[in-house]
Order: C-alpha cells, then sequence, then structure tokens
C-alpha cells in the first residue's frame, strides 16, 4: 500500500498478523469507536461491546483494506455497519435502547421524553433505510458510483473517486450533486408513500 498515512503501514502489519500493530492501532481509535457508538443511543455496555466488535472486525478484514480511503474512513465504516446491523436486529425484536446520560431525572417536574431509540424512532430509521436503498437503485449507474463511493461505502474524497472512476474531478462534483439531489427527492417521496423515480 503507498500512501503517506502512517496507519496503512498498521494496517498491512495487522493483515499479517501483528499483534502489536493491532494494539496501536486499538490504542490510537478507541476513542473514536467509543464516541461513535454512544451517539447512536447505545448504552455504556453495549457501546463498549461494540468498540470491541469494531476491532476484531478491522482485524479481521485487515487483508480486505485497499487503502481507497483513510483508515480513519474505513473504521467508521465499520463502526456505520454494526449500528445498523443493532439497528435492524433491535426493529425486528422491537428493542428499545436509550442512552442513560440522555434520560431525564424521574422526579423531574418538567421531564420530556429523552431522545432514543424507542419502537417509533428504530421504525422510523428502519423505514428510512429501505427507502433509501430502494432510491439508490433507481439511479443512473453514473450517478450511483459516485454516490456509492463518495457516502454509501468506503467515502472517497472527490479527488479519490476520480482517480478511481478515472473521470475529472469537476464531473465527480457534478455527478455527486446531481445524484444526491435525486435521492433526497425520491426518499422524501417514498417515506411520503408515494411512488417516485430518482
Amino acid at each position: 500500500m503507498e500512501s503517506e498515512d502512517p496507519d496503512f503501514e498498521l494496517i498491512e502489519r495487522m493483515a499479517a498478523g501483528d499483534e502489536g500493530a493491532m494494539t496501536i492501532f486499538y490504542e490510537r481509535y478507541k476513542g473514536l469507536v467509543g464516541r461513535l457508538a454512544r451517539h447512536s443511543g447505545l448504552d455504556e455496555a453495549d457501546s463498549r461491546e461494540l468498540v470491541q466488535e469494531a476491532f476484531l472486525r478491522a482485524w479481521q478484514s485487515a487483508r480486505s483494506f485497499r487503502a481507497l480511503s483513510t483508515a480513519r474512513s474505513w473504521l467508521r465504516g465499520i463502526v456505520r455497519h454494526l449500528i445498523a446491523d443493532r439497528i435492524d436486529a433491535a426493529v425486528k425484536a422491537r428493542a428499545v435502547f436509550v442512552a442513560p446520560s440522555r434520560l431525564a431525572e424521574p422526579d423531574a417536574e418538567d421531564a420530556t421524553p429523552a431522545p432514543g431509540y424507542g419502537p417509533e424512532k428504530l421504525l422510523d430509521l428502519a423505514q428510512a433505510k429501505q427507502c433509501i436503498v430502494q432510491c439508490l437503485k433507481k439511479l443512473s449507474t453514473l450517478h450511483r458510483e459516485v454516490i456509492e463511493l463518495r457516502i454509501c461505502g468506503a467515502e472517497l474524497r472527490e479527488q479519490e473517486v476520480a482517480k478511481v472512476l478515472g473521470i475529472p474531478l469537476g464531473t465527480v462534483k457534478s455527478r455527486t450533486s446531481i445524484g444526491l439531489n435525486a435521492l433526497a427527492r425520491c426518499v422524501e417521496h417514498c417515506r411520503e408513500g408515494r411512488t417516485a423515480d430518482a
């Protein structure tokens, strides 16, 4: 992997089974992964579990890392997929998880419902995710491939997408803008129960 990102060397070593490299990678990013987990609405215990799961997944998939994005973006993608899996599982089980720090005091006079992933929120997220998946399929191939590289997968920078696809930077920007606008319209119609073309 030829890159100036020092994390790429760590991932290469992880791919070769170097546990010392894994320890360094873990210490470097455990705070980031923990914050992402807690901000998703997971409680402290589930957040700690997700942190361990994320780094295990990184260790297991290090060999498939292709350096198309930064190591940080790659790890964030792993975390997002794990969180999405937990939301899907919670929706199916009708489970509720709310971060304790967001809960109001039970005897507070002006207590308001705590923001979190209750059944309604989980169902809303599941519907939104389903709409996004459906609407991505409706985009033209040219727009979909840019959106998937920029946002839905590796989270590449515009310059990186241009290099991967072999197209000018201006074309990447244009396709991203058009694709996102079409996707937003389609998702809005989908969530309102209307059929819409991207």
